[in-house]
């Protein structure tokens, strides 16, 4: 029996450029989004129809996974894997979740949506899904691939976002690895050199460095190139998140 969560919320409100799409907590003006639960990840139960594109999905990061926070718990939110790294579906990390999926879909049922080619491709597919009364491989009740479609058309792809949950993690446990530390408006990723109480010691990846950019509250510029980052304005800190995600 397909287990279905609701939480969180997924909404655009300028469709045509999708520049507003909000990937947020619920509230009481906005209708918690449902979800079907499979292990320990979570796949939209429908597709949203947003106009979104492929330029603005990999800009956003949700083809290689981007942090959020629903509802009081932090996730990487990205794109379904639909093949493995052979090409095939079966061996896809994504494809049991994908057939309870396909599973809870209604028969006779066509839309194309947004996929992640593989782990180690971040290309981004438009795959087109078909209901059907006959399980098929593996008894999934529906029929998956990706779709060559003229470009006019993906927009009206859907968005079917996956959710993994981010644990917790005690900066002594990180001390001399790299870390991915997310701070209000910003995102740096480098070696942990140490912590206090206070603050975290980050030397930061060599491109951030060389940038220079200026740091708000949060932080400030060692003459070394180490960051010291105010821990009060950190959201998450984990180990870095891989490409293959």
């Amino acid at each position: 029996m397909a287990n279905f969560v609701y939480f969180g919320s997924i909404f655009a409100t300028r469709f045509q450029a999708g520049k507003d799409l909000r990937i947020t907590d619920s509230s009481e003006t906005q209708m918690k989004a449902p979800w079907l639960a499979v292990g320990d990840k979570f796949i939209s139960a429908r597709p949203y129809f947003l106009s979104l594109t492929p330029k603005f999905l990999e800009g956003e990061k949700l083809n290689i996974g981007k942090p959020v926070s629903m509802d009081g718990a932090r996730y990487i939110c990205r794109l379904p894997i639909i093949h493995g790294v052979d090409g095939c579906m079966e061996s896809s990390p994504d494809y049991e979740m994908i057939r309870a999926w396909g599973n809870t879909l209604k028969s006779k049922n066509f839309f194309h949506f947004y996929a992640r080619h593989s782990p180690n491709d971040p290309t981004i597919d438009v795959v087109s899904v078909v209901g059907s009364n006959d399980p098929g491989p593996c008894q999934a009740a529906f029929m998956m691939q990706p779709s060559q479609v003229p470009e006019w058309m993906r927009s009206r792809a859907g968005f079917v976002p996956v959710l993994e949950p981010i644990p917790d993690y005690s900066p002594a446990t990180l001390v001399g690895q790299h870390v991915t530390v997310i701070v209000t408006g910003d995102t740096l990723r480098g070696e942990l050199l140490d912590y206090s109480e206070y603050d975290l010691l980050l030397r930061p990846e060599q491109a951030y460095q060389e940038d220079h950019p200026s740091l708000g509250q949060w932080g400030r510029w060692q003459a070394n190139g180490v960051v010291i980052i105010d821990r009060s304005a950190v959201m998450q800190l984990i180990p870095n998140i891989p490409a293959a995600l």
